[in-house]
């Protein structure tokens, strides 16, 4: 009988043990499954991610059609609570991969991932692009991933004065800065042929140096702002100022007939239209540029230009974000400042960003524009994690390429070094920097910052990533 007891005893403490155990895995499994998580969602945290680019891919799609209608019940109001806490989030946070936005926290099961995608409207054209680019920046150096931040103009690519042609010396300085793209002026344009000429030369000094095509950019926005619709020399249409625009079907014409004839130069970058709502009268920048003081005409025709540069085969440039039509002062001499909260500048200035976004618009740029009420300080937008990050990538959902103004604009130039600039719009969230004062000063000053741990190279990586991929949605390669 007592051995049968002391039996009975002896199951029912093995029984404990084994749970005990049982219990101690389950736990342990558990806290190593969200310490993973954790990492995933910090390593990963870019768009398309690092390594695992399809599954993040499609957990970023599914965060940010959540985060889609958040924005839409939050009716994309930004409070300044919210403002304050992230700013200082982020002076006391060690710059790492947590720097980029839109990134995904929750990785798609890989099993039934390609009817994820499918449902998320994601091309198997996109999925293989992805999975290209990745490859491509595993096999990239460090500093060639830096020199894909950069459009500069011919100049300071080459370290000489009035470029016109593109021979050695051009090919010299892409073998070793091998940039996004350049950037050209009325100064580098003389006739069809010789334009023809330094384009062809240009691009195929890039393609044959690594395979990477380059964006080759202009400021062909037709009116007051053309480097070749005004040149005599060439047989380009001239347009008059788009502010005298009169409707959807002019501005289409517009911007094809534009695209068409940069196309045949060997342009494959319009920066235009010009997307701001002309909100104060006082404003003489962008006044015969702006299709005009109603959001929805400057929707409904910044839209419509930017059908006809696509359909021509350019890459357009909604510009300048949150809305220079409101501001006052030049950011070409000095700062530019509006005093609108954001609340007044949903209501129109960021109108036509926001249906670019819907749209897909290429690129965005981000103006040299202090919103103090905003952004709680004179910190240009262009250089602002506020202006960048949270409300162009997290609250309107912009996940395309963003680009500065021109760095060596005044309200740039003439209050900051090249390297606090350069540093800063890189943190603040932007992509490509356009033509910095010094673009060798500007690529090292930014080589160090990563080299130093500043900036992380996840951080170039997610910038990087949208870059090439814009290059393969329209340029052959």
């Amino acid at each position: 009988m007592n051995k049968e007891k002391d039996k009975e005893d002896n199951y029912k403490k093995n029984i404990k043990r084994y749970l005990y155990i049982v219990l101690v895995e389950v736990f342990a499994v558990g806290f190593a499954l969200i310490l993973l998580g954790e990492y995933k969602g910090a390593s990963d945290n870019s768009k398309y991610g690092k390594e695992n680019g399809m599954e993040v891919l499609a957990a970023s799609i599914k965060q940010k059609e959540q985060e889609s209608m958040k924005t839409k019940k939050d009716s994309l109001g930004i409070s300044k609570d919210t403002i304050s806490n992230d700013v200082e989030e982020t002076e006391q946070t060690t710059p790492d991969a947590t720097e980029s936005t839109g990134g995904a926290n929750v990785v798609a099961d890989s099993n039934g991932e390609e009817d994820k995608l499918a449902e998320m409207k994601v091309t198997k054209k996109e999925q293989q692009q992805l999975k290209e680019v990745n490859e491509i920046i595993k096999n990239m150096t460090l500093e060639e991933k830096l020199c894909q931040m950069f459009i500069v103009s011919p100049e300071e690519l080459t370290n000489y004065n009035n470029v016109t042609v593109a021979g050695t010396k051009t090919k010299n300085a892409i073998d070793k800065y091998h940039v996004a793209g350049v950037i050209y002026f009325s100064g580098n344009i003389k006739s069809e042929s010789q334009l023809i000429k330094l384009l062809t030369n240009t691009q195929q000094y890039a393609t044959v140096n690594n395979g990477i095509p380059m964006f080759l950019g202009i400021d062909e926005e037709g009116g007051e702002v053309t480097r070749i619709g005004n040149n005599p020399n060439f047989k380009a249409t001239k347009f008059d100022n788009l502010s005298t625009v009169a409707s959807k079907e002019e501005a289409y014409k517009i911007g094809n007939t534009i695209g068409q004839y940069l196309s045949k130069y060997g342009f494959n970058l319009d920066f235009a239209p010009d997307s701001d709502v002309l909100t104060n009268k006082k404003n003489t920048v962008v006044k015969n540029r702006s299709f005009g003081s109603s959001p929805k005409k400057v929707v409904e025709y910044a839209g419509a230009y930017t059908q006809g540069l696509n359909d021509a085969g350019l890459y357009a440039t909604y510009k300048h974000f949150p809305g220079h039509g409101a501001t006052e002062g030049d950011s070409h001499k000095g700062f530019a400042y509006t005093n609108k909260t954001y609340e007044q500048l949903e209501k129109a200035d960021l109108v036509p960003f926001i249906d670019g976004i819907k749209n897909g618009i290429d690129l965005i740029m981000v103006g040299h524009i202090s919103v103090p009420k905003v952004i709680g300080d004179n910190t240009p937008s262009s250089l602002s994690k506020v202006m960048v990050t949270d409300i162009l990538r997290k609250k309107l959902g912009y996940d395309g390429v963003i680009i500065t103004d021109a760095m060596n604009m005044g309200a740039i130039s003439k209050n900051y070094t090249i390297e606090q600039s350069t540093t800063a719009a890189v943190k603040a969230g932007c992509d490509l920097i356009l033509m910095p004062a010094d673009f060798r000063k500007s690529y090292n000053s930014l080589l160090k910052s990563v080299k130093n741990g500043e900036i992380s190279e996840a951080r170039i990586e997610d910038s990087v990533r949208r870059v090439l991929l814009l290059k393969k949605k329209r340029l052959d390669w």
